[in-house]
């Protein structure tokens, strides 16, 4: 099954930095793609996939919650930033002209 487009824009969103949800949604909302439940969907798909990862403040510092895993609490305080595999899924994504 294919992965949705708004995945693709997600990890677009989050390819070069640590990305607060609003700064992501910022990113993907000209794409028209956005709702609320598939943003969401989107996102717990992508930390599920080990696509993306979830930080948390602790203390000054986002502090990585490891790979695979949504943290308990609100979304609009976790970050998220990609990892190697999402990573190379984002490049190919992109090699193939769509980024």
């Amino acid at each position: 099954m294919p992965r949705p487009q708004l995945d693709y824009q997600i990890l677009d969103a989050v390819a070069d930095d640590v990305e607060s949800v609003e700064d992501i949604r910022g990113k993907v909302e000209p794409s028209g793609l956005l709702s609320g439940s598939n943003f969401l969907e989107s996102l717990r798909r992508l930390t599920n996939d080990r696509l993306v990862e979830v930080c948390v403040l602790k203390g000054v510092e986002l502090v990585g919650v490891g790979e695979g895993v949504w943290p308990t609490g609100s979304v609009e305080d976790m970050w998220f930033r990609i990892t190697s595999r999402g990573t190379m899924l984002h490049g190919n994504w992109a090699d193939e002209g769509a980024a």
